[in-house]
């Protein structure tokens, strides 16, 4: 899960002052939208609150929010309703009313002076943008000196020494007015919250005055909108424990910062980070490379996840000399089991009981429209007619989410997709039989497994019980899309591997994808550090392979089944000897392509391809 938020949106791309060096435009806002829709669900502040309470911070959430209450919010709400994206605009009420913050007199008073400016002996000229940001900073550091409370006056007095003005209003600076707000908050995609009456830094406050912010700001905003506001975004990002305590008091269901303290309450310290210019640079997120160091001299502990039963040749292949070199493993088996009816447990395991945890939702209930016709199709259908229903109806909605082509075009691009998931479904079995030949280990069971994650486990719990093991690295064998919470735990972090060229090719079935568009060059094995993104890790190693050397796509498969428990066994060996084994920090983990289903098209190309493309 991802909280992303930001101030302003610019009209053009052009940088006229030093304040429009962060802020991105509406074109990139825009094409941010366009992009990250294939991949991420941007969701509500409602839908943001009921995820944390239920403990899912899955991976490809994303939250989006504004603060301030500038006039461009309008433009933000117009471009995410065209998308169907929700957006958060958190407001100073007080700025509705004519009411200017200290920070946005100080940047239009820098933006307007005319010439050199003198401040504690210092000479800057605010038409040199390093020199214009250097004032800022300076200013601004004078002004936190003093006490919330006589910040704003603080401030005024500070540029009239500076013979600063904050002299015209610049319209990019320009706050909604409360009519704007009312506009705003009547869009369908918009939900309005609060940024405090003044925007003053509340963790200083007495209680009196922070209560005038906190509670005042929500009374404000709800008799211009009509409608609730339930949701709070700290001015500066700052708080404290009595200022939680205020929040809460105030009726807030949540609050936002920029960076959680320790031990602080989830849903009122929502850590954000900030959107500006080179949007993608925050998506999704990657952590420095040399975060983690690890004492050569002490065992490496190593956590596998996994599915249980797990069958896979390769998986078990590499699950049993992992397990011969790293003796201190502990294994987490995931399964569709209700804990009443596990059986036959390794002494000593321990089962994650039950809890609010969920997987990410598929998406809503399909209701009336398509589904109502075709649930009278399947009256009149035979069983078999009636399970191609369901899947038909399935990729309907999987291909409406996607390509947000319209409801009946979804429809008829439904059967395809229907078709391509089978195909590439036969491939798979092909491969899982020859697997099956080759290698001969036993399935992995409960009975191998250190800690068990049942049907409806906790994933909260799930990932206290890793953390108190203290791992070095996690291993993904099998397991899935592992879970947000999960990714952060290990001190190295998670190691998994993916059958394509990354960056060049992600998603699913990516083989398959390489035959049909006879791409050789997506032909290859990535060993990756997975990170909030599909497929968008730093890269550990990649090693390619020629399809002239297979003889078919199931020969192609073993040998990458190969290049996979080497290359992990290889990055193991690299972490128990204390060296950075990341080779590709993947800084653009997006410009490749994502594939993921075949279409009927799709088929075709690799049937007429197959023969030519391998040797």
């Amino acid at each position: 899960m991802r909280c992303l938020y930001f101030h302003r949106l610019l009209g053009n791309g052009a940088i006229t002052d030093y304040s429009d060096l962060h802020d991105p435009t509406a074109r990139e806002f825009e094409a941010f939208l366009k992009k990250y829709k294939r991949t991420y669900c941007f969701i509500s502040s409602d839908q943001l609150a009921e995820n944390l309470k239920a403990n899912n911070t899955a991976w490809n959430l994303i939250h989006l929010s504004m603060d301030d209450g500038f006039a461009s919010s309008l433009l933000a709400a117009e471009i995410c309703e065209r998308h169907s994206v929700p957006l958060t605009v958190f407001v100073t009420s007080q700025a509705m009313q004519g009411f200017l913050p200290w920070y946005v007199l100080r940047v239009r008073a820098i933006i307007n002076a005319g010439g050199p400016v003198k401040f504690q002996g210092r000479q800057y000229d605010p038409r040199d943008y390093a020199q214009a940001l250097a004032l800022h900073d300076a200013l601004k550091r004078e002004v936190y000196a003093h006490p919330p409370a006589d910040q704003q006056e603080a401030a005024q007095e500070l540029l009239a020494q500076c013979g600063l003005s904050p002299g015209r209003v610049l319209d990019k600076f320009r706050f909604m007015t409360l009519d704007e707000l009312a506009q705003l908050a009547a869009s369908p995609m918009v939900t309005i919250g609060g940024h405090g009456k003044s925007h003053v830094s509340l963790q200083e406050l007495d209680a009196a005055m922070a209560r005038r912010e906190i509670a005042g700001c929500r009374q404000d905003l709800e008799a211009v909108t009509g409608r609730e506001v339930k949701y709070f975004s700290y001015p500066e990002g700052l708080y404290s424990a009595a200022t939680v305590a205020q929040v809460k008091e105030a009726g807030f269901a949540a609050a936002f910062a920029v960076a959680a303290e320790p031990g602080a309450d989830s849903l009122y310290a929502i850590p954000r980070t900030f959107l500006g210019r080179g949007l993608e640079q925050f998506i999704p997120g990657p952590r420095p490379i040399a975060a983690y160091q690890r004492d050569p001299a002490s065992p490496l502990r190593v956590v596998v996840l996994t599915w249980v039963p797990q069958q896979s040749g390769p998986y078990l292949s590499l699950y049993r000399q992992i397990k011969e070199q790293y003796p201190q493993l502990v294994t987490v088996g995931r399964t569709w089991l209700p804990p009443e009816s596990l059986s036959e447990l390794k002494a000593g395991a321990e089962v994650i009981a039950a809890g609010q945890a969920k997987e990410p939702a598929a998406g809503p209930a399909p209701q009336g429209g398509v589904h109502e016709l075709l649930s009278r199709l399947g009256r009149v259908l035979p069983p078999g007619g009636k399970t191609w229903l369901q899947a038909l109806e399935r990729e309907y909605y999987r291909s409406r989410r996607v390509n947000r082509r319209g409801r009946w075009a979804s429809l008829l691009a439904a059967p395809g997709l229907v078709l391509g998931e089978r195909f590439q479904m036969k491939l798979a079995l092909r491969v899982e039989e020859a697997r099956a030949r080759r290698y001969p280990d036993p399935a992995m069971g409960l009975a191998d497994c250190d800690i068990i994650l049942p049907a409806a486990g906790d994933l909260g719990a799930l990932a206290r019980s890793i953390a108190a093991r203290r791992p070095d690295v996690i291993i993904q064998l099998g397991w899935g899309i592992v879970p947000r919470p999960l990714l952060d735990i290990a001190g190295w972090g998670v190691l998994s591997w993916h059958h394509g060229m990354m960056p060049g090719l992600r998603g699913a079935h990516t083989p398959t994808w390489a035959v049909a568009y006879k791409r050789p060059d997506w032909l290859g094995l990535s060993l990756q550090r997975l990170e909030a993104g599909m497929d968008t890790g730093q890269i550990v190693s990649r090693r390619s392979l020629d399809p002239k050397q297979a003889s078919d796509y199931v020969d192609a498969y073993l040998q990458l089944d190969d290049y996979s428990i080497e290359m992990t066994l290889d990055a193991l060996s690299g972490l128990e000897q204390g060296r950075d084994i990341i080779s590709d920090p993947n800084l653009d983990p997006l410009a490749g392509e994502y594939r993921n289903i075949f279409r009927f098209s799709d088929i075709l190309r690799y049937l007429r391809n197959q023969k030519s493309f391998f040797g």
